[in-house]
């Protein structure tokens, strides 16, 4: 994978951080309840930290590109 990151990037989000992990050769398990869990409290506290991101046109446009697909 090939990640490219323009300079501009720091100018409009100077605060943005990229990251990426990836991983080969696991089996990944369907579902784990404690994960899936997890994930639903960490997904609720950036909401409410991040809350006024919303209102970024950009993630906006994300959003309801995603949305989409469900």
């Amino acid at each position: 994978m090939n990640v490219k990151l323009l300079s501009e990037l720091r100018i409009v989000y100077p605060k943005a951080v990229f990251g990426s992990l990836t991983i080969k050769n696991v089996v990944n398990k369907k579902k784990h309840k404690a994960l899936e869990e997890r994930k639903k409290e960490l997904e609720r506290i950036i909401r409410e930290t991040f809350a006024e991101a919303s209102i970024d046109y950009i993630i906006q446009s994300y959003n309801s590109h995603f949305k989409k697909m469900g």
